[in-house]
């Protein structure tokens, strides 16, 4: 005895059936690649600095002048929208500047002659040959991420 189920239509072609598991197979691999490949992006997200080179000079007449330079480079992998950083002096005064944006990969500086102190006055620092100072430097991400990192550069002549 034989059942009709179907009548006299025809079911899909056994070629367009495997073509449409086909679609959906790459359609599903896709989707998983995707959010797998997605979420770690997201998480392998870095924001680091390398001080490439920190000085504090004391040059001139019988000492009276004071250079200070500093090099930083963008190690990570998110851009830094604000990098600032305090040159500290011997009475702890300090001299502030903000670096601005620094890409993934590229490198900024700062150097100023007599760095005026903080607090809007023009009286030159007072620093010592051969006495190690701090420099502090707040870097903020563009993700919102931030931190703070202090190092101490020896003065020389």
């Amino acid at each position: 005895m034989r059942f009709k189920v179907l009548g006299d239509r025809r079911a899909v072609s056994p070629l367009i059936g495997v073509l449409i598991a086909i679609a959906i197979t790459i359609a599903g691999g896709l989707v998983v690649y995707q959010a797998f490949f997605g979420a770690a992006g997201t998480i392998s997200k870095t924001g680091s600095i390398q001080v490439v080179s920190a000085d504090y000079i004391k040059y001139g007449p019988s000492g009276s002048q004071e250079f200070v330079s500093i090099t930083i480079k963008n190690t990570g992998n998110i851009r830094i929208t604000q990098c600032w950083v305090n040159f500290y002096d011997e009475d702890g005064t300090y001299y502030r500047v903000n670096l601005g944006t620094i890409d993934p990969g590229q490198s900024k500086g700062h150097s100023r002659y007599n760095p005026p102190r903080s607090g809007g006055t023009n009286n030159a620092w007072d620093i010592l040959c051969g006495k190690t100072y701090p420099i502090m430097i707040e870097v903020y991400f563009q993700d919102g991420g931030n931190f703070r990192q202090t190092i101490t550069v020896t003065s020389h002549s």
